[in-house]
C-alpha cells in the first residue's frame, strides 16, 4: 500500500483500495480525490478489520453504521472541532463510490445505506434593490467608481459599516 494510507489492512482491503485508486483514475477523478476517497475506504475496512471481518463478504450494514457513529464523535484534527456535516457527507460519498466500484467490477457488494447529513449552510444577507441603490449613491459621492474588483470591496465595506 502507498505510503499515503496509515491503515494496515489484510491483503485482499488493500487490493480492494488499490484497486479503487486506479479505477478513480481511469474514469477521471481528480488527483486529490483519487487519494482521499481511498484512504476513506482504507479506514473502513481496517475498522471492519479491528471487528474481525476479514473478508469484503462479511462487512454488514450494521459494522458500517458502527464506524459511521464513530466517525459523528471524532474532532478534527485541524481544528479540534467534531467533524463537519460536510466532512461526513464526503465519508459518505467516498463508501458510495467504492460499492458502486465492487459492483461495477464484480468484486463484491457493500450496503452503504446511511442518509447524507444536513449541510450546516451560512446565512447571507442579500441587499436589497435599495440598499444597492444607497451604496452605489454613496460611492457615487465619494467620487469612487463603480466597477472593478478593488470597488467591489469598498461598497462592501460601505455597506458593513452602514450595518
Amino acid at each position: 500500500m502507498d505510503s499515503l494510507y496509515k491503515c494496515q489492512t489484510t491483503p485482499t482491503f488493500t487490493r480492494l483500495t488499490e484497486g479503487f485508486k486506479q479505477w478513480l483514475h481511469i474514469i477521471g477523478y481528480a488527483p486529490s480525490t483519487i487519494d482521499s476517497l481511498p484512504r476513506r475506504t482504507a479506514e473502513l475496512l481496517e475498522y471492519a478489520q479491528k471487528q474481525g471481518i476479514n473478508s469484503l463478504s462479511q462487512i454488514q450494514n450494521y459494522h458500517i453504521r458502527a464506524y459511521y457513529e464513530t466517525l459523528k464523535t471524532r474532532k478534527s484534527q485541524q481544528t479540534g472541532a467534531l467533524l463537519r456535516n460536510s466532512t461526513l457527507n464526503g465519508i459518505i460519498r467516498a463508501w458510495r463510490l467504492f460499492a458502486h466500484y465492487l459492483e461495477e467490477t464484480d468484486q463484491g457488494t457493500l450496503n452503504v445505506d446511511i442518509p447524507y447529513e444536513i449541510d450546516e449552510t451560512i446565512e447571507r444577507e442579500i441587499l436589497t434593490t435599495a440598499g444597492n441603490k444607497s451604496l452605489i449613491q454613496r460611492s457615487r459621492r465619494n467620487h469612487f467608481r463603480t466597477t472593478g474588483q478593488g470597488n467591489i470591496k469598498y461598497l462592501l465595506w460601505l455597506w458593513t459599516k452602514e450595518q
